[in-house]
């Protein structure tokens, strides 16, 4: 009995240690795939403005990061809009920050819509409310190309597309832009007629062609042929001839006119960077024109180098804005001040007023 006991109690010490290897390995696993849950959530968020880094990226959960290198931010972002706020545009590409870069304002933020991992000024429109197809329509891209990063992708059309819209956003103009795209009409940009037919269609001259054959056969019948044998052609084939030349040259002046017409047709259908620009020039400044027509005739090949070509009168642009900025803020800081002491004084004599009823009151 004694030695039953024994083992009941080996047994159950055995059992024990099983048992709590067990649940170790299950802790560990459960562990593990927390782990492996946390990786998987995490995403990668780029800032392009330039790459932009030192900037703070949160999503609308309050879950926020620092973009680093490459102007990239890594957390557990939920899938809502993404908010980047300050930071500086690496100008030199050299993943710090130095002398070179430029300090965009602590205030300035850019948006990207739900889902995407690229946020640039272009992003922001569309986050603020720009129709993407519309803007993709204006800029004769693709709409998926609007989230692209131009660097990465060394697309130097979408690259000059983001610095337009930067300079539209920090002129403090981007609503106004908006409206712009929203009610962009691709028929209200083209002043050629619809009526011509597409390029390599012959051109329909059923009126002129009538004409020309019914003056044609005038020639032929009405005038007499001559039957002597000489060097000058007939007088009725001189007609024909010259009326056959004038309807072929006829035919091929207007195929002429027609294809550059619907040549151009196309050109203004399709939307272009000169297209998007031009909306942003009708609201800007005089300082910003200037840089837009810079970014427009920049013969810069890639992203990085448009951005080191502008970055001057860029920063000359953002001190400008800031200045005005602080204009504003202390002219609304004076006219908060004079309204506060306007109040006072009608606290004072309502309170005035109050005391001399008292006083006297009224009989």
């Amino acid at each position: 009995m004694k030695k039953k006991i024994t083992f009941s109690i080996a047994a159950i010490a055995l059992a024990g240690m099983i048992s709590g290897c067990g649940g170790g390995s299950s802790s560990s696993s459960s562990s593990n795939n927390a782990n492996t849950n946390n990786a998987a959530s995490t995403k990668s968020v780029k800032v392009v403005d330039g790459y932009v880094i030192g900037a703070n990226v949160c999503d609308e959960n309050g879950v926020c990061a620092s973009t680093e290198k490459d102007g990239i931010a890594k957390a557990a972002y939920t899938d809502t809009t993404l908010i980047a706020t300050g930071g500086y545009i690496d100008i030199n590409a050299n993943n710090e920050i130095d002398d070179n870069d430029i300090k965009l304002p602590d205030t300035f933020t850019l948006k990207t819509p739900a889902g995407k991992s690229v946020i640039s000024p272009l992003t922001d429109l569309i986050a603020n409310g720009a129709d993407a197809n519309k803007l993709a329509e204006v800029l004769g891209v693709n709409k998926e190309e609007l989230f692209d990063d131009p660097i990465a992708t060394n697309n130097i059309t979408l690259a000059k597309a983001i610095q337009i819209a930067y300079v539209i956003k920090a002129q403090d103009k981007q609503a106004a832009f908006i409206n712009k795209i929203n009610s962009y009409n691709i028929s209200n940009q083209n002043s050629i007629s619809t009526d011509l037919p597409p390029i390599g269609e012959q051109p329909s001259n059923t009126v002129s062609q009538e004409k020309n054959e019914t003056n044609k056969t005038e020639a032929t019948t009405d005038l007499p042929m001559f039957k002597a044998n000489t060097d000058l052609p007939p007088i009725g084939e001189s007609v024909v001839t010259t009326t056959e030349e004038n309807t072929t040259q006829t035919q091929a002046q207007t195929q002429q006119t027609n294809n550059q017409n619907n040549q151009n047709n196309q050109i203004a259908m399709s939307g272009s960077l000169d297209v998007f620009a031009n909306m942003a020039l009708g609201l800007v400044d005089e300082n910003a024109k200037t840089l837009i027509n810079t970014i427009l005739t920049s013969t810069a090949t890639n992203s990085l180098e448009l951005e080191g070509s502008i970055a001057t009168e860029k920063k000359q642009l953002i001190q400008k804005t800031q200045n005005e900025q602080n204009e504003q803020a202390q002219e609304q800081n004076e006219q908060n001040e004079q309204t506060q002491e306007q109040n006072e004084q009608n606290e004072q004599t309502q309170e005035q007023n109050e005391q001399n009823q008292t006083i006297n009151p009224p009989s």
